[in-house]
Formats: C-alpha cells, sequence, structure tokens
C-alpha cells in the first residue's frame, strides 16, 4: 500500500556530478576501495566504462556522453542528467544495481509525470470519492506544479507549460527518469551513508 510521500524526502538530494557517481558503481561492481577506483581512472578502459554506466544509468546513446566533454567530469552534461544521477545516489542504484549497470543489463526507472504525482500524493490509498475530490480541488493542479518544479529544479512556469490538469502530458521525456529516480529515492530508506559521497 503507497503512502504519501513527504517533500523532504527530495529535500536534501543534491545534483551530482558524473565522476562521482561512476566512481561509486565501479567500487560497488568490482569490489574495490574509492582509492583503488581512482588509481583506475586514467586507463583508457575506464573511460570506456564510464561513458557505458551513464548511458546506462541515464538511458542515453553511447555516443551522446561523449559529446558532454573530453574528461571523466563530462563538463557539458545537461543539469537534468546531474539530478537524476544525485538522486539515482541517494535510492543507492550505485549499490542495489551495480552489476546489471556494468554489464549493461540495467533498465532506468522512468516515469510520467502524473504516476509520480498521483504516489506523491498517495491518491491510490483513497477511495475514488476522495481521489475525485482531491484532484478536483483548484488548488491541488497547483500543488503538483509546485512539487513537479521542485523535484526537477525548474521554475513554475516552464512546468505550468506541459499542460493544464495533473498529468502534465507535454513534459519532456526527459525527466521521466529523474522522477523515476526521485520516486526510487523517497522510497529508499536513509542509512548512514546517505549523504556521504563515498559511500
Amino acid at each position: 500500500m503507497n503512502r504519501r510521500i513527504e517533500l523532504s524526502a527530495f529535500s536534501n538530494v543534491e545534483p551530482l556530478l558524473p565522476r562521482e557517481f561512476i566512481k561509486l558503481v565501479v567500487a560497488a561492481s568490482q569490489n574495490l576501495s574509492l582509492t583503488e577506483v581512482i588509481k583506475l581512472e586514467t586507463t583508457r578502459k575506464y573511460i570506456r566504462d564510464s561513458v557505458s554506466i551513464l548511458s546506462q544509468v541515464l538511458g542515453v546513446d553511447k555516443r551522446t556522453p561523449y559529446k558532454w566533454g573530453n574528461s571523466l567530469n563530462f563538463e557539458e552534461i545537461p543539469e537534468h542528467h546531474k539530478i537524476a544521477l544525485g538522486y539515482a545516489k541517494a535510492a543507492h542504484i550505485h549499490k542495489n544495481f551495480a552489476v546489471s549497470i556494468a554489464s549493461g543489463l540495467y533498465d532506468v526507472p522512468v516515469i510520467e509525470a502524473g504516476e509520480f504525482l498521483e504516489d506523491v500524493f498517495g491518491l491510490s490509498n483513497l477511495s475514488k470519492k476522495q481521489a475525485l475530490k482531491a484532484v478536483s480541488n483548484p488548488a491541488f493542479r497547483c500543488k503538483c506544479k509546485k512539487v513537479l518544479a521542485f523535484i526537477l529544479r525548474l521554475n513554475e512556469r516552464t512546468v505550468d507549460s506541459w499542460g493544464t490538469d495533473m498529468y502534465f502530458d507535454k513534459m519532456p521525456e526527459k525527466y521521466q527518469a529523474v522522477l523515476g529516480y526521485a520516486l526510487a529515492a523517497a522510497k529508499t530508506p536513509i542509512k548512514a551513508d546517505f549523504f556521504d559521497i563515498a559511500a
């Protein structure tokens, strides 16, 4: 049974640089310390593996990360991908799916705006009558817009342009992975290393 998700579950998650997330995946998939991973960073295989990891976790073509720069910092990576990596780390994707990511068998958790909002507001826990009353409230769509803007780190006008109801059908697909990872992070129990980049 899904319960309503509090926005505080998302508030401490920061965008994450690709290099940091890649180190976590490599360390977990090969059972290495971060010090050992740093020593591998200068090898060609590590660079190829980094591109593969990013394409797997972000759901992009393998050629795309090469367009983001010619170093492991991937300086030109779009902000929404850094946000997705931050939520992916918070959801412990780097630990729980390291082997499937490294082997190219990982599926990105994508979710549409309406489904995400239904989960966040716990609409499936309500009776049909209660859910209809909630979504019919004139303030409900405004709440939805604020939640999406907060999660995606966008201004509300941008989100508002995606549709006239709670489904925001015109939301660009590139944000579906961000919402998928955000929802996974919100449902992940906080552990001692939750905010530690080296964890």
